[in-house]
């Protein structure tokens, strides 16, 4: 049942085993459990990475010793049997990690931000000591047999292979045993995540700070229901002009910096800046106003820039064994087309100004999620000035500074 997907890379003499399991889409307190349920695993020496709506066994080795990785890979995801005291041991020890260290400042303006853009959904819920403390070991069993299945599956090796039958017999030695344990492994249809009801400002109170940080979330579509060489055309024309506006024309900011929180049942598009406290009104109305000029043609010698730099990023994402790897396995979890890559320059430079119009429809423009980190007494009535009330998040000067421990690995909501 595991699909394979070879993609050679002559002369480099070191692969890529990538085995990667779609799951049921989670939010941060699921994901928390799927990293217990993991680590307490036998078998798995070298728990997966989740990544919310998948799990990735991985292994890199010469291409002499591909045995060794597809052995390393069959053994991670093949047989995994939860120990039950060792959940608890793992369970107990983030939930104290968790009881012993309050949130920081900006883990708690990350989790306001979520809540923003995903109101009353699991993608915003957030990860508690009690909550942790709640898993049982019985529950991390069962998910592991419904999810962790063959036909749901994909082998991607990438390196100085090629996909002979020698090949595919070893894979099939190795991973010919892995058996689906209850169910039927269907991924069961979820409706898309709730769009927020309209912008909504909050400012997260830090007292006497001079800056202000600025978080601006716009809610887009998931990566498989998105143009995405429409998608990565509009988000570079609006990190420019942004970059032009605010540092080369007002002299605003250093930087502003743009990611994408990427959620199967709804992703967002980020951008973060950090301005002069007494400047945050007018930082933000720079931000929203070139937001909604996303819905607006652009004209000819800009658009053809945008699609030139582009091409030029996605081009990044591509070249080396570990980059090809990832981009299968992305176009697996997300069912694209297996041309996906391989069209994206000529169908970026097909794209019209009316083609980005109307991929910028799809954004929730007049729907932000914004989050402002800094002294609110100062910050709050600059953007009442201009024209964006906020609400003050209270409470957060005691919990100011962080206490000097060691955060409990992917257990807080961070600012992406």
């Amino acid at each position: 049942g595991v699909r394979v997907i070879v993609s050679p890379r002559p002369g480099y003499r070191v692969l890529s085993a990538h085995l990667v399991v779609r799951t049921d889409p989670a939010g941060p307190l699921e994901r928390v459990f799927e990293v217990l349920a993991l680590r307490a695993a036998r078998c798995a020496d070298r728990p997966a990475t989740v990544g919310g709506d998948r799990l990735e066994f991985g292994a890199r080795a010469p291409t002499e010793l591909v045995d060794l990785a597809l052995a390393q890979v069959a053994c991670r995801a093949g047989d995994l049997t939860v120990d039950a005291a060792a959940f608890e041991r793992e369970r107990d020890a983030m939930a104290d990690a968790l009881r012993r260290r309050p949130p920081t400042l900006h883990e708690a303006a990350g989790q306001q931000l979520v809540e923003l853009l995903y109101p009353g959904h699991p993608y915003s819920a957030e990860v508690t000591e009690a909550r942790v403390r709640a898993f049982r070991a019985a529950d991390a069993a069962k998910w592991l047999g419904l999810n962790v299945r063959p036909e749901r599956a994909a082998l991607v090796i990438a390196g100085d292979v090629a996909a002979t039958d020698a090949l595919f017999e070893r894979i099939e030695q190795r991973l010919g045993r892995w058996r689906p344990r209850g169910g039927d492994g269907t991924l069961r249809a979820r409706p898309p995540a709730p769009l927020p009801a309209g912008r909504e400002v909050v400012v997260v109170d830090r007292p006497g700070w001079r800056v202000a940080e600025v978080l601006v979330g716009v809610r887009v579509p998931p990566r498989g229901a998105r143009d995405e060489a429409a998608f990565r055309t509009l988000s570079w024309r609006l990190q420019h002009a942004l970059t032009a506006r605010l540092r080369d024309g007002a002299g605003l900011t250093y930087r502003v910096s743009m990611s994408l929180l990427e959620q199967s049942l709804g992703s967002a598009l980020v951008l973060s800046t950090a301005v002069d406290r007494a400047r945050a009104g007018e930082a933000l109305a720079a931000v929203l106003e070139e937001l909604g000029g996303s819905a607006r043609p652009l004209d000819p010698e800009a658009l053809a820039q945008a699609r030139w730099r582009a091409v030029r990023r996605a081009g990044r994402g591509l070249g080396t064994s570990w980059r090809n790897a990832l981009r299968l396995t992305e176009m697996f979890v997300h069912d694209l087309p297996p041309d996906e890559w391989d069209t994206f320059a000529a169908r970026a430079a097909a794209l019209d100004a009316g083609a980005l119009v109307a991929e910028a429809g799809r954004w929730a423009l007049g729907r932000e999620a914004i989050v402002v980190v800094g002294d609110a007494a100062a910050i709050a009535p600059e953007l009442r000035g201009a024209g964006l009330p906020a609400r003050v998040l209270p409470g957060m000067a005691r919990r100011w500074p962080p206490q000097p421990a060691e955060p409990a690995p992917g257990a807080r909501a961070a600012v992406p």
